[in-house]
């Protein structure tokens, strides 16, 4: 299809289905997409389905493509008992097609589409002790990875690199591990390693942006059990997790959606894909809109950073940064800067391009200035300093409503405390940035502790 779109420049493109045979078992279903495009000479019709190889040369350069896709589909297909193929008149069009077989279902289809639920309502139906801890670096991919998890009713904690992932893995009480690959000091494949040393067999799930076969297979000799794709793919995540944590039949959730809609002014942004970054929170526009403005208000400082690392000849510590804004722009769908860093991630891998990294830095610099001024321009900050007198009486019934969303470790406890930041500060003084600062990074156990530490300080906000 996307071949067909990008070689049909009039005309139409059309999609068939069609039974080939029928056993009592399975079906051989044949696929195939016809277009009025350019077609294709006969004597290159014979190499197509070869890897690396296209009908013209200046194909790559004028649509992008490595010449993989029709090998790979073909290679598919015969691993599904079928076979792929094409046929082509020069001028005309083409057809391209691929057989493949399929079991048959004992449900009747208004059986299965009635029994039909969503992944992530599957996964609320998990044991309600399941814990999950996430081994993630960096801030907005970990708010990313726990609105998710929050959203399927499952228990996260953080550990903020592999050292930590160890250590809290060493103390046990976890079904499930999520692990970034690239984390400083100790990374992904390390961490792994010294948890099965220390004899531990619950499923770990590997995290990254590098899907390739290399990674699988060193994801794989680590000990890891399953892989997940940065950026993430909410049913890709939900259905790994089903896969591995223990769960049992449940009704749908019929909870009714809360009515949300994404702020006008961010539509019109170039280089920001709303669609894709709703995509990745599975339509949590209200988690979007809070990381999308600390993206903006945070990101940017990264820069001077990358410019000096890149300065002092550390290589892995600039692609390191640049893999990691590749992937917080690529979840809250900055693409604009995910596809520059991606770009400078491959860059620096090639020593010998230097000049080709500096101007890349360059361009993302200005790039992330452009957009980060735009979203918070979209998206004025609720939090702005100003002099707040401490309303004793809001603050109390404030902090009674936080203090079971600490209890329960909610990143919902975020979401609420955003708007009052400045109100706590006013108050609290010290206790309540640092009440704020704990909040920001998950730390919900130790916010709690100076929650009620405040009420201790402060006898007039214990509720009579």
């Amino acid at each position: 299809l996307s071949n067909a779109v990008k070689f049909t420049d009039q005309g139409g493109i059309s999609v068939r289905l069609s039974l080939v045979e029928e056993t009592e078992l399975d079906v051989l279903v044949r696929f195939e997409v016809t277009d009025t495009g350019i077609g294709i000479d006969q004597g290159d019709m014979n190499r197509l389905f070869a890897a690396f190889e296209q009908a013209d040369a200046s194909i790559s350069r004028r649509h992008g493509g490595t010449g993989l896709g029709l090998a790979l589909t073909q290679r598919l297909a015969r691993l599904m008992g079928g076979d792929a193929g094409a046929r082509s008149v020069p001028g005309q069009g083409s057809t391209f097609w691929f057989t493949a077989r399929m079991g048959k279902s004992r449900s009747r289809v208004e059986k299965l589409t009635s029994e039909f639920t969503p992944p992530v309502q599957e996964l609320q139906a998990v044991q309600a002790y399941a814990r999950i801890l996430l081994a993630e670096d960096n801030k907005i991919n970990q708010e990313v990875a726990i609105a998710l998890l929050t959203q399927a009713e499952l228990k996260v904690e953080v550990a903020n690199d592999g050292f930590e992932a160890l250590e809290k893995a060493r103390d046990g009480g976890y079904d499930l591990i999520l692990m970034d690959i690239q984390m400083p000091g100790m990374d992904g494949l390390q961490a792994t390693r010294s948890i099965r040393a220390l004899g531990l067999t619950l499923p770990i799930l590997a995290m990254t942006a590098n899907a390739f076969d290399e990674n699988r297979r060193a994801c794989q000799d680590a000990g890891m059990d399953d892989f997940i794709a940065k950026p993430i793919d909410p049913e890709q995540l939900y259905v790994a997790l089903q896969r591995w944590l223990p769960s049992a039949m449940i009704a749908p959730n019929t909870a009714p959606a809360v009515a949300e809609t994404i702020p006008a002014a961010l539509l019109k942004i170039p280089g920001l894909d709303t669609h894709q970054g709703l995509h990745v929170l599975n339509g949590q526009v209200a988690a979007y809109v809070r990381l999308l403005r600390r993206f903006a208000a945070v990101q940017a400082e990264d820069m001077p950073h990358l410019r000096e690392s890149l300065s002092q000849g550390d290589r892995d510590r600039t692609r390191r940064l640049a893999h990691a804004l590749k992937g917080s722009s690529g979840n809250l769908g900055v693409t604009s800067v995910q596809h520059l860093a991606a770009e400078l991630e491959t860059a620096i891998q090639d020593e010998r391009n230097m000049a080709a990294s500096e101007r890349l830095i360059h361009a993302l610099t200005s790039e992330l200035q452009h957009l980060t001024a735009a979203v918070l321009a979209a998206l004025p900050d609720v939090t702005a300093s100003h002099v707040v007198e401490a309303d004793w009486l809001l603050l109390q019934p404030l902090l009674e409503q936080l203090e079971p969303l600490l209890e329960a470790s909610s990143t919902q406890a975020n979401v609420f405390i955003e708007p009052h930041t400045s109100l706590l500060k006013a108050a609290l003084g010290n206790l309540g940035a640092e009440l704020e600062q704990q909040i920001e990074h998950f730390l919900y156990s130790e916010a709690l502790v100076t929650l009620k530490h405040a009420r201790v300080v402060y006898p007039r906000l214990t509720a009579q």
